[in-house]
């Protein structure tokens, strides 16, 4: 009887780890994201990316959906998306986005590698002690700790900014 007992263990776990390796998560690859970013929340494009990739209901937010992989989808006031990626990073415990990132960026890029390589914002906004915005046609850098923490795509040019965890709310200059 324990043969037995021990024979169907080692089959279920056998059977539960082949179940897993056979269906990776899927990530969207940067160039999905960029697409998306700036459609309307009601657009077919918007729809098929929150079905394809399984993004779920931010439940401490209305109109807002995130995964398991570091991407975060968020209409502004206007209906229009914007999409929050957060690369590998020491300042958070949540999901992080293991896809490529845009502009030749890194996880580990501070504020001045960042200008170097993204030129200078229109803007810069201090949010927070250690927290920086930098605003660019299209895009938006976090930084906190003169770190990269998130980028946010969005066709918006300058005027609004996306949220992200309830720390940053579209903060207005």
């Amino acid at each position: 009887m324990k043969y037995l007992m021990l024979c169907f263990a080692i089959s279920t776990v056998l059977l539960c780890s082949t179940a897993s390796a056979q269906e990776p998560k899927r990530v969207p690859p940067f160039s999905r994201l960029d697409a998306v970013a700036g459609v309307r929340a009601n657009s077919d494009e918007f729809k098929q990316l929150l079905d394809d990739y399984k993004f779920s209901k931010n439940p401490k937010r209305n109109n807002s959906w995130g995964s398991s992989f570091g991407v975060f989808l968020e209409p502004s006031n206007n209906r229009v998306v914007s999409i929050g990626i957060r690369p590998p990073s020491s300042t958070t415990n949540m999901p992080t986005y293991p896809g490529e990132l845009p502009k030749g960026l890194k996880p580990e890029d501070t504020i001045e590698s960042l200008r170097r390589k993204l030129g200078q914002p229109n803007r810069t906004q201090t949010l927070d002690s250690g927290t920086v915005a930098m605003f660019y046609d299209g895009y938006h850098i976090i930084t906190i700790g003169g770190k990269l923490f998130e980028i946010w795509l969005t066709e918006v040019k300058g005027t609004e900014e996306p949220s992200r965890d309830g720390e940053i709310k579209s903060p207005r200059l």
